[in-house]
């Protein structure tokens, strides 16, 4: 979900229409394969990466400025919130 800094308005972050069932989500520039989810969990990765995951002016999910990207294009707040944070 994207979110203003106090919370009072939230939006759902949502993959674009014609994205596939189960797709994975790939930033922009980043490439490999993702950790295993113990991996994750012990390391508290999520933790780590969550304070950069963001909206850019447009509502697209970025993270340090890295559209968050599908086959279909970026996933977008639902609205479109500018500049909110994702958690």
């Amino acid at each position: 979900c994207a979110s203003n800094a106090d919370h009072t308005s939230v939006e759902f972050a949502t993959p674009p229409d014609g994205a596939k069932v189960g797709e994975r989500v790939v930033f922009e520039g980043f490439t490999g394969e993702p950790e295993a989810e113990n991996k994750v969990a012990k390391k508290k990765m999520f933790e780590k990466l969550a304070p950069d995951l963001k909206t850019n002016d447009s509502g697209e999910v970025v993270w340090k400025g890295a559209k968050g990207m599908t086959s279909a294009g970026p996933c977008k707040a639902l609205n479109g919130m500018p500049n909110a944070q994702v958690a």
